[in-house]
């Protein structure tokens, strides 16, 4: 029972270490409504940002706070993942040529992330990358610098948007973790001598 009681408490040692090697980034651009993407130019967001030696990236969201349309037709709004970008938000002019500013600025330009038709009505909307965005993810964010290319084909007002990534690395206990560790190996210890000694006491009597 004893032993029993070891093992359980060592796999919840296990169990433990493990949540704490995750970490929760989120990043917000500024302005954090991105200028509210005005249809008449393209916007980047750049990132610097390097994350820790041992930390790979499991998760990630882009997340936009109340959106909403200008207008009830079908616009949309297109959002790339790109490699490098220049740090902070930059904001491009469209062409005059409706034709222009109607199409993706960024087409052909690291990975279209998701084309958008969003309604008149505001709304919190959420993207969750794939298995294949956050493996380039990872690639991009390697060297310290990486972003987003958002080109609206209308007036989309909003109230911030935020990136969140969540990654795992080497588990690092807790102090609390390591207290119970040691004493799950002190109860073992115990266990075994007491066993010992009982089995020298038996062949004793014998």
């Amino acid at each position: 029972m004893k032993k029993l009681l070891f093992v359980i408490v060592s796999v919840s040692v296990l169990f433990m270490a493990g949540v704490a090697g995750a970490t929760l980034y989120t990043f917000e651009p500024t302005p954090t409504d991105m200028y509210d993407l005005d249809h008449y130019y393209w916007y980047t967001w750049g990132i610097g940002q390097v994350i820790p030696e041992g930390e790979t990236i499991q998760s990630a969201t882009l997340s936009f706070n109340n959106i909403r349309n200008y207008n009830s037709e079908p616009n949309d709004l297109w959002v790339h993942l790109l490699d490098s970008v220049t740090v902070g938000v930059t904001q491009g002019e469209d062409s005059i040529n409706p034709d222009q500013w109607r199409a993706d600025h960024f087409a052909g330009q690291g990975i279209l992330l998701f084309d958008w038709e969003l309604p008149e009505y505001p709304q919190d909307l959420t993207y969750v990358f794939n298995t294949s965005q956050l493996a380039a993810l990872n690639s991009y964010i390697g060297d310290g610098n990486f972003g987003f290319g958002c080109d609206p084909d209308c007036h989309y007002s909003n109230d911030g948007v935020s990136l969140t990534i969540q990654t795992s690395g080497a588990p690092v206990p807790e102090p609390t973790t390591m207290l119970l560790l040691g004493c799950g190996l002190t109860g073992l210890g115990f266990v075994r001598k007491r066993k010992q000694n009982i089995s020298k006491a038996t062949r004793t009597e014998g």
